[in-house]
C-alpha cells in the first residue's frame, strides 16, 4: 500500500499531466515545450508506481527513505526545465533585440522618404516669385 508521500506524488503527477494536456489542447503551451513536462510527470509517476525502481535509485544515491528520492529526482527535472527555458528566453531576447533594430532602421527609412516627399511637394521659391 502507498504511504502518504507516495499518494502526494501520485496526485501531483496526475495534476501535472492533466494540466499540461489541457494547456496543449488550448494552445497555451507548444507541444515542443510540453515534452519536458510530460517526461517529468511520467518519470515521477513510473517511479512512484514501481517501488523497486525507486528503491534501487535511492540505494544508489545513498538515500535511506526511497520516497525522498522522488523529490530529489523531481528537483533534478526542475533544474533541467529551468535551464531549457533560460536558453529559450535568451534566444527570444536576442531575436526581439534584432527585430527592434530592424524596425528602427525601417522607421528611419520611412521618415527619410516622407521628408523627401514633403520637400518635393513644396513649391520652390523661384516658382512663387515668377
Amino acid at each position: 500500500m502507498f504511504n502518504r508521500i507516495e499518494i502526494v506524488a501520485l496526485l501531483t503527477c496526475a495534476i501535472l499531466l492533466i494540466s499540461v494536456m489541457e494547456f496543449v489542447r488550448r494552445n497555451r503551451i507548444q507541444v515542443r515545450y510540453s515534452l519536458l513536462w510530460f517526461s517529468t510527470g511520467t518519470s515521477i509517476l513510473a517511479l512512484t508506481l514501481n517501488r523497486s525502481w525507486l528503491e534501487q535509485i535511492a540505494t544508489g544515491l545513498g538515500i535511506h527513505y526511497a520516497p525522498t528520492a522522488l523529490f530529489l529526482i523531481l528537483s533534478g527535472f526542475m533544474v533541467v526545465i529551468m535551464i531549457h527555458f533560460s536558453i529559450v528566453i535568451s534566444q527570444l531576447r536576442r531575436q526581439n533585440m534584432l527585430l527592434a533594430q530592424k524596425l528602427a532602421l525601417i522607421e528611419t527609412e520611412i521618415d527619410a522618404q516622407v521628408s523627401q516627399r514633403k520637400l518635393n511637394l513644396e513649391p520652390s521659391r523661384e516658382s512663387i516669385a515668377a
